[in-house]
């Protein structure tokens, strides 16, 4: 079984909304295979949050929003062993 890339690239930024200063964490990244090749339709998941999620599109690219603090999140994908990221 192949295990996800420890290269998955994360950033994390914190957005303000102008009204009622409601904080969306958003975290963009992608998810690629051992040998740096794209992974398509990986469910990502938050750890805080579970109704929390997003797929990674054909490039593997992904963007997850959530109104709390993402500071895990879980990668699933058949064919590949599921990982946690923090």
């Amino acid at each position: 079984m192949l295990r996800f890339s420890q290269s998955m690239l994360l950033l994390l930024f914190l957005m303000s909304s102008a009204f009622g200063q409601t904080k969306i964490f958003i975290l963009k990244g992608s998810v690629q295979d051992q040998k740096g090749q794209p992974i398509a339709n990986a469910l990502i998941v938050s750890a805080t949050n579970n109704s929390d999620k997003t797929t990674t599109d054909a490039s593997g690219l992904f963007t997850l929003s959530s109104s709390k603090s993402i500071v895990q999140i879980k990668v699933v994908r058949e064919g590949f062993e599921a990982q946690l990221f923090a």
